[in-house]
């Protein structure tokens, strides 16, 4: 896990959302178990991209976040560095992310985390760091914020309206 965390507290300037893979670092160094949830907090580094799956039609949502953090463990009043990562979220979430969040905004993260491996045009090898969100909120240290509830979609089964074909008695 050493590894990991090494490989994901780097960033660079010209990328902001990926890493350079430190040379000699093997694929054992790479893969190992990730915990299966992380909770990040952060700003938005762009608003919201609302997108619907080809095939599926469902709705996805990606967009960036910058967590800050001291760059010595526990000298917040240090110097701080930040780590990026892309965030994706499907269906209900996905919606209603696009339409309540923008670049700036902070927010809290939770959800499945992965490491995207992959090659840049020059060859370098890169690291994207992702969350499969579960789920995601405003942080209210430093604004405020009026929850609205989302009218509640009803699945219709065979034409019903209430999911039901006829009345049950």
């Amino acid at each position: 896990m050493k590894g990991v965390y090494a490989i994901m507290a780097t960033t660079t300037e010209a990328t902001k959302d990926t890493t350079t893979v430190p040379e000699g670092t093997d694929e054992e160094t790479l893969s190992p178990a990730l915990p299966a949830t992380v909770t990040k907090v952060g700003n938005l580094t762009r608003d919201p991209e609302l997108g619907f799956g080809k095939d599926s039609g469902k709705p996805f949502t990606r967009f960036g976040i910058a967590v800050n953090h001291p760059k010595v463990p526990g000298d917040w009043a240090g110097e701080r560095v930040s780590d990026f990562y892309e965030v994706s979220c499907f269906a209900s979430l996905a919606e209603h992310v696009a339409e309540s969040l923008h670049k700036g905004d902070r927010v809290i993260v939770t959800g499945r985390p992965e490491l995207d491996e992959w090659t840049d045009n020059a060859g370098v090898p890169r690291v994207t760091k992702r969350i499969v969100a579960d789920a995601v909120g405003a942080e209210l240290r430093f604004a405020t914020a009026e929850p609205k509830k989302a009218p509640r979609e009803v699945t219709t089964i065979k034409g019903g309206t209430d999911g039901y074909d006829e009345e049950p008695f």
